[in-house]
């Protein structure tokens, strides 16, 4: 009886672990542009750029070449471009590999109004569509509260079924 209350303290204890904190929102691009994105939003409301790979014609940004900045309903995301108008995030230019965008973090699915996009060799392309769609990857590993309260229930009905009393045969 002492294992099984130990047991059941266990976990109890597991089972109010503290949750995940990181919570990664995922995009994934259509019309003119394909690739993928993941936004960093721990903070309520505050979205930071984890990961970037998307394909514009011939010119691929990641995260290494490109940036995000904003808040609330507006967040820019676009190229670092040193020598593109003046050099700062967002700023697209002819001729290079070059893109910026507004998007609402929030929404789950959305065409980013403006887009601007070129490539080495090309023109500005200031009327092309780029859609953002969020996505929720598949698989995942339950948290420990999770397996807890799993392990609970199995110990629960096995302990049910131990002491069901069996009826007297006359």
């Amino acid at each position: 009886m002492r294992k099984i209350g130990l047991m059941l303290v266990a976990a109890a204890a597991l089972s109010i672990a503290a949750p995940a904190n990181a919570v990664t929102v995922n995009y994934q691009f259509g019309g003119v542009g394909s690739g993928t994105m993941a936004l960093d939003n721990t903070a309520p409301g505050v979205y930071s750029l984890l990961t970037l790979n998307m394909t514009l014609g011939s010119a691929n940004f990641t995260q290494a070449n490109s940036g995000i900045s904003g808040s609330g309903s507006n967040y820019l995301l676009g190229s670092m471009n040193p020598g593109c108008g003046l050099g700062f995030l967002g700023a697209a230019c002819s001729n290079q590999n070059s893109f910026f965008l507004i998007f609402d973090p929030a929404l789950s699915s959305q065409t980013a109004l403006p887009f601007f996009w070129s490539q080495v060799g090309d023109i500005l392309h200031p009327n092309d569509t780029l859609t953002l769609t969020q996505y929720t990857p598949t698989g995942g590993v339950p948290e420990p509260g999770t397996w807890a309260m799993m392990l609970l229930g199995f110990g629960g009905i096995g302990l049910a079924i131990r002491r069901r009393r069996r009826p007297l045969l006359a």
